[in-house]
């Protein structure tokens, strides 16, 4: 079976700035897997063939850029002539692809009604005949069936390699780590009050920051981010930055607390599943 897959636009597909759906696609997609994002100028993750989607021009290009992403995947999806597409996290997309004549899978990672073409329940009913949807957690599921009748929406947790986690060492750091965004919704600002209120108290350890306001090296420097990071060194706490995947994944598995305070509704959160799979300290 030949399956396209098509990433929201803003996802990055490369090392350097991967997010959890490129990650996760990454993971389980077949070498002959063919992956729709936007352009990247480095290397991509090793799974599937990458395809990035250049700009359409000519009438297209005055639209919004949604629109020229979905018009350049339109174009891309009918050179593939796929037997499956699978769209992640963006339901209008899903509708809009579901013209092509071809059978779609929508693999939702986040509250659907903060998306387009799922905010009201008839746009998700009439996306529930268009295209198979599928939820990450049973929390994802009820927003999506919220104020309708029980629908053909299939779980299907996030998932990991176990065999690309690193061992952890004989005896972990007595180190707290964060890692993620620095924004409001994950909670950074709270990290590093929580270490300036109980750091007194915890002779020996330390605390650690690994994130930025995006997942890239180039991430744009926001107020949220001066802010938490001069709190962050008066409460001496280490920050980071953006790291790696692999750095990130070795970190959790060397300290001995991993904290996710987030502020948001998480819906499967993989920084919490990762240093719990990596064994107890």
């Amino acid at each position: 079976m030949k399956v396209v897959t098509v990433l929201p636009r803003r996802e990055g597909y490369a090392p350097n700035r991967a997010g959890a759906i490129g990650l996760l696609v990454s993971r389980l997609a077949s070498p002959e897997d063919v992956i729709l994002g936007s352009e990247i100028t480095d290397d991509p993750l090793p799974g599937g063939r990458f395809i990035g989607m250049s700009k359409p021009g000519g009438i297209h290009s005055w639209r919004r850029p949604g629109t020229r992403y979905r018009v350049a995947c339109q174009r891309e999806i009918r050179r593939q002539k796929p037997d499956l597409i699978e769209v992640h996290n963006r339901p209008a997309l899903a509708r809009a692809l579901s013209k092509c004549g071809i059978p779609v899978h929508l693999i939702l990672h986040n509250d659907p009604q903060d998306m387009q073409g799922a905010r009201r329940p008839r746009q998700r009913q009439e996306l529930m005949q268009r295209v198979r949807v599928f939820a990450v957690s049973l929390w994802v599921r009820r927003r999506f069936l919220e104020d309708l009748d029980d629908g053909p929406v299939t779980l299907m947790p996030n998932c990991l390699d176990l065999s690309t986690l690193p061992p952890p060492p004989a005896e972990r750091e007595k180190l707290i780590l964060f890692a993620g965004r620095m924004v409001s919704d994950k909670g950074a600002d709270a990290f590093v009050r929580a270490w300036a209120a109980i750091s007194a108290k915890v002779p020996g350890w330390r605390a650690a920051m690994i994130g930025a306001d995006r997942l890239r090296f180039n991430s744009p420097r926001t107020t949220f981010v001066d802010r938490v990071e001069a709190n962050a060194r008066a409460a001496g706490i280490t920050l980071c930055g953006y790291q790696m995947h692999h750095q990130v994944l070795e970190a959790m598995a060397a300290a001995s607390i991993v904290v996710v305070p987030s502020r948001w509704p998480e819906p499967f959160g993989l920084t919490a599943l990762r240093p719990w799979q990596a064994g107890p300290p």
